[in-house]
């Protein structure tokens, strides 16, 4: 769900550290990034694959009351990396409700690589019972088809908390024409973190709640030096957009301008109207004007935008609600840090939310079970109260908001600031990302031409324009 503490770098850091106990705080929104080269800017990402013929949806088969007997042989359940199967609590589900039944945990990492073997998968018939999506694919997996609707079981058994209790923000965008297609299962938000000893030593004030995104640029640029005279900047003041085509990286600047990635209705593409265009030129400006950010490709090699934070090399950056335990760790005795609101823009504040969800494929033989699971992880308390107190922004806010704030020295050192950005902030500015029911193509075409923005060889303008021709022409056939 990896997706940024970047939370795809996020993700990285767990797998290498979940044999001592700590891999279950950091669950992931999003792929984790192929490597950069250290010698090379990223390549361009492929053109998006023809997609399979879109499957008429069959209605959605309302949850069969209890007979008492307990269904036998595998549940099957995909993914697109480990963390995000929640196996210690899916399996005490398992153990616990459904005995006789042995779940297969099928991984595919890399969510594009997942993606496209899904669809093949349920094109060919085959039974998955239960998959984790993510709010990039999953209204464009309802719209062909390859879903079932939720609202029928939602119906029949309801969750076991009211709705109001539950994140519900990204909920048109996991629907199509009126059916929910996906549950969100983490509330994945990203606050300004910023390096107090880097901004005292530079006569740079903290960020405000005032801040606007100008203002962190001439901030930002202030920050960057080169303290070896070498002649290459060593510190850098906004350490971001490791992957520039990560949307989510960039959707709190294109909103805070003024638009969208598609208007309402997913007829057009506003990617190119003068908001658009204003974010793109902002963020190439800080690339090849204020040269306050590093190149995606130098920052690949630095280890990414969260590794240059914890190692005091960044000043500033968005990082993960659930990072603070691991900037504490990292920073003790080498800088102090806080944590500030997203900046503002012409058409407001607006923070990042979103993330991972749960679907039923079309395929599903178990669809009662699948159900069940999907409550379970989502609304039973004991159980999400259990995974937020493991790190896991979980979905349901009391036990995120009780479970996953810092305590202890961490809560002394950054509670207040944290509640404010990341519980309160969050509800209010967050805004979960557009990607209409083209997402499946849309995402490789972003990334392929926001290469050309970061490298400066197009201008934003005709970055905006590429995408917004591509994206019409998508939506166009997309009927």
């Amino acid at each position: 769900m990896t997706r940024q503490l970047s939370r795809r770098d996020f993700i990285r850091v767990a797998a290498l550290l979940s044999g001592a106990g700590v891999g279950g705080l950091l669950a992931a929104c999003a792929p984790a990034p192929t490597p950069v080269p250290p010698t090379q800017a990223p390549a361009p990402a492929a053109p998006p694959p023809t997609p399979p013929p879109k499957i008429e949806p069959t209605p959605a088969a309302k949850p069969a009351a209890a007979t008492g007997a307990q269904p036998t042989g595998e549940f099957v359940f995909t993914a697109h990396n480990k963390i995000e199967t929640y196996d210690k609590w899916t399996d005490e589900f398992f153990a616990t409700k459904y005995p006789t039944l042995k779940v297969r945990y099928d991984v595919t990492p890399g969510l594009s690589e997942y993606i496209t073997k899904l669809q093949a998968q349920i094109a060919a018939g085959d039974a998955i019972d239960f998959m984790l999506n993510h709010e990039s694919r999953a209204q464009s997996l309802g719209f062909r088809g390859m879903l079932r609707p939720l609202d029928d079981f939602r119906t029949a058994k309801p969750f076991y908390v009211p709705e109001s209790e539950l994140f519900t923000t990204p909920l048109p965008l996991l629907s199509w024409q009126g059916k929910v297609y996906a549950w969100p299962n983490t509330f994945a938000s990203y606050g300004l973190y910023y390096n107090k000893t880097l901004f005292d030593k530079g006569k740079v004030s903290y960020p405000t709640d005032s801040w606007t995104w100008e203002d962190l640029g001439e901030a930002a640029q202030k920050l960057t030096s080169d303290t070896n005279g070498d002649g290459k900047p060593d510190v850098w003041g906004w350490v971001y957009w490791t992957d520039p085509g990560w949307m989510p990286g960039w959707y709190p600047t294109l909103r805070a301008y003024g638009t969208d990635h598609f208007d309402k209705d997913q007829t057009r593409s506003l990617i190119n109207e003068p908001g658009g265009v204003a974010c793109f030129q902002f963020m190439q400006d800080m690339w090849c004007k204020r040269k306050a950010v590093p190149p995606p490709a130098v920052l690949g090699q630095l280890g990414g935008d969260y590794a240059m934070f914890k190692q005091g090399i960044g000043a500033m950056s968005l990082i993960y609600s659930g990072a603070h335990a691991d900037v504490m760790k990292a920073s003790k005795d080498k800088f102090e840090w806080g944590i500030a609101h997203v900046p503002q823009g012409p058409a407001g504040r607006f923070m990042r939310v979103g993330g991972s969800s749960w679907s039923i494929p079309k395929t599903v033989r178990l669809p009662e079970v699948a159900w069940d699971l999907l409550r379970h992880l989502v609304s039973d308390v004991p159980t999400v109260a259990s995974m937020a107190a493991a790190g896991h922004a979980v979905a349901h806010f009391p036990s995120y908001d009780k479970h996953t704030a810092p305590t202890g020295e961490i809560g002394q050192y950054v509670g207040e600031s944290w509640k404010k950005v990341f519980a309160e902030g969050a509800r209010k500015y967050g805004a979960a990302v557009n990607y209409s029911r083209i997402g499946v193509e849309y995402s490789p075409v972003v990334g392929a031409e926001m290469a050309f923005l970061a490298d400066c060889s197009r201008t934003p303008k005709q970055v905006a324009d590429t995408i917004a021709g591509k994206a019409n022409t998508l939506l166009a056939e997309a009927k």
